[in-house]
């Protein structure tokens, strides 16, 4: 993981509590795979690149940091009518097999085309 190489100090990145891929070594809630897929440096601050809801004139939309280059990592967004039934959800943006959207500034804005449905940028597969 690119992560690893963020960590100058060999024992570091020998140890997987400080340079493991679900390690929190700044402690801030955001393991480091999260970082390296939202192209934060240990540095920055969480907060500037998490994935966003957003607005648009006649639909909800998740907007998030894009990196068509990190082929190593799968980008989905998915929308279903219930959040506690992902069994119907639909992907609305895959990027193993779509080709990857415009983005603005880094980052990728995928609006619901159905109203009354939850988007999710992410969740962990069955």
């Amino acid at each position: 993981m690119g992560q690893a190489a963020a960590f100058p100090d060999p024992l570091d990145r020998a140890n997987a509590a400080v340079a493991g891929p679900g390690a929190d070594p700044r402690g801030q809630g955001i393991p480091n795979l999260v970082r390296y897929a939202l192209g934060l440096a240990l540095t920055d601050h969480p907060g500037t690149r998490v994935p966003q809801y957003a607005v648009t004139p006649s639909r909800p939309a998740i907007r998030f940091p894009f990196d068509a280059g990190r082929n190593d990592l799968v980008y989905q967004v998915e929308t279903t009518a219930s959040v506690t039934d992902w069994g119907a959800g639909v992907v609305l943006f895959d990027s193993r097999t779509d080709l990857p959207p415009a983005t603005d500034q880094g980052w990728v804005t995928i609006v619901e085309p159905a109203p009354g449905r939850a988007v999710l940028p992410h969740r962990c597969p069955d």
